[in-house]
């Protein structure tokens, strides 16, 4: 996962993977700015997967693929089943499978007598350093969930009140997204196609945890399931003892299924209470929003439907009301009570399939659930320009006391048809006034009109900071390893540059 950044008061938290399969933890007191120190510095053996803050206590998930220190026995691939072969495919396949079933049956036994005798000491643990020191968890720290899963999930929380209280619990399970409210700590990993047993159960696992359970900073709760893949951490979201999950079942080129789920929190079992299934058969999830009674969720194969959810009833959650339109938003965002705003991709509908274009912004009105409504909306630039902010939400950045948007931008235009890539003009960033009226643009900043990144996916954080004050609005972006300053009512003259670190090269080519 990418590196973050948090701050907790005066406490400012750094967290990372190193080589991507240790995290480290650093904590720095910024009280005085001209002096910082670091007031804790610990690592682990697992990759980081994610991190929240809730209630000035630091929850941090990390991954460990675990280990058996023992030889175990493996069956042999049975050479002599090609001479047994005499064009009978029928025949071969039922010898085949009786030997494979038997064999793995003896390595099964053998195996599991092996482990019985096993310490603790013949297992790679998860364990942490501090000061130098490695200490593994202990046997009392890992929760009883029976999920059966194959790798592990570390919750290692930390009171930034006071940095000699933590806890550390593991579970089976990979915790590939993470969602947090105020009193509970979600997560998730998905199974799909068992071989052996020839089936196909595609489904997401659950974890809870409650956060700040009496002298604990956590306590597994219990586990659930749902059908379906989840797109990311907004597919997830609590509300009054209930978690909703939206899911998908089935990928591209499959019959593709979308559903949402009601969870009772309450129940260690995490039951399903409640469902909307059959949601726009043959597309996929490309967005997600839970926002109190209410869910959005944004579909995609050719056009974006955008359906809003009546989740007042956990038992009986409904679709409210449906709007289509091109393209498609991934990320949906409040703005009041009766606006939301989503960030996406513009598309071409070709017939059979859609060719993306440039970033669409899109301002509904869903002030009636039963009838949403497009108030405006913002193509920027043509097919190859994008924004960090499509893929990652801390990458948007809106200002609710100004209505001020801003998003890190690699624009390109001047295309020749819908499946061309345009040229590449400039990496910056745009800056939009967001109100009830609609969308306008209020500044656009180039930054680099020489790096050409759009078509490439890289490990670079592109953000945006909008700072009010003094009657004056300043935008501060970041793009490229490039800190650019800008006074957003004179948007033309940049105030400042500076380069923080010799950019590096981790892109890949992105091919859509």
């Amino acid at each position: 996962n990418r590196p973050q950044i948090m701050l907790s008061d005066n406490e400012l938290i750094l967290l990372g993977s190193e080589n991507y399969n240790s995290t480290r933890i650093i904590l720095v007191n910024i009280s005085d700015v001209n002096a910082p120190t670091i007031t804790k510095d610990i690592s682990f053996n697992g990759p980081l997967t994610d991190a929240r803050i809730a209630n000035h206590i630091l929850h941090t998930v990390l991954g460990n693929y675990g280990g058996f220190n023992k030889d175990l026995d493996y069956p042999e691939y049975d050479y002599n089943l090609i001479d047994d072969y005499c064009g009978d495919v029928t025949t071969l396949a039922d010898k085949a499978e009786s030997r494979l079933r038997k064999a793995y049956a003896d390595a099964l036994a053998k195996n599991t007598a092996t482990i019985k005798a096993a310490t603790i000491a013949d297992f790679n643990l998860p364990a942490f350093t501090k000061g130098g020191i490695e200490t593994k968890v202990d046997c009392t720290d890992f929760a009883d969930d029976q999920s059966g899963e194959g790798s592990l999930a570390t919750v290692y929380s930390l009171n930034l009140d006071r940095l000699s209280q933590d806890e550390t619990t593991v579970i089976s399970g990979a915790g590939y997204f993470v969602y947090a409210s105020a009193d509970s700590l979600y997560l998730t990993s998905q199974t799909s196609y068992n071989w052996w047993d020839n089936t196909s159960e595609e489904k997401t696992i659950v974890h809870r945890f409650a956060l700040g359970s009496g002298s604990k900073l956590h306590a597994y709760q219990g586990t659930g399931s749902v059908p379906g893949h989840i797109l990311n951490s907004f597919s997830l979201g609590e509300y009054e003892g209930h978690l909703r999950i939206a899911t998908t079942t089935g990928f591209w080129g499959d019959e593709t299924t979308n559903q949402v789920y009601i969870l009772d929190t309450t129940n260690p079992s995490l039951p399903i209470v409640g469902s909307i299934e059959d949601i726009a058969k043959g597309e996929t999830i490309y967005g997600v929003r839970f926002l109190g009674s209410r869910g959005y969720v944004v579909t995609f194969k050719k056009i974006d439907p955008l359906f809003v959810l009546d989740l007042q009833a956990p038992t009986n959650p409904q679709i409210a009301g449906e709007l289509k339109m091109p393209g498609y938003s991934t990320y949906i965002h409040p703005i009041n009570e009766r606006l939301v705003l989503g960030i996406g991709k513009d598309a071409e509908d070709m017939g059979s399939f859609a060719w993306f274009q440039g970033v669409k912004l899109a301002l509904f009105d869903v002030s009636d659930p039963s009838n949403p409504k497009i108030v405006d909306e913002e193509i920027i630039g043509d097919r190859g320009t994008t924004s960090d902010a499509i893929s990652n939400h801390h990458a948007f950045t809106y200002d609710a006391t100004t209505g001020l948007l801003a998003l890190p931008i690699s624009y390109y235009s001047g295309i020749q048809d819908e499946s061309n890539v345009g040229d590449f003009e400039y990496n910056g960033f745009h800056v939009y006034q967001i109100s009830p009226q609609g969308i306008s643009e209020k500044a656009i900043i180039k930054s680099d009109t020489h790096v050409d990144e759009g078509m490439w996916w890289d490990d670079d954080n592109d953000r945006t900071i909008l700072v009010n004050g003094n009657n004056a609005n300043y935008l501060y972006g970041l793009q490229n390893s490039n800190l650019t300053t800008v006074d957003l009512d004179a948007p033309a003259d940049i105030l400042s540059e500076a380069t923080l670190s010799e950019a590096i090269d981790n892109s890949y080519p992105m091919y859509y």
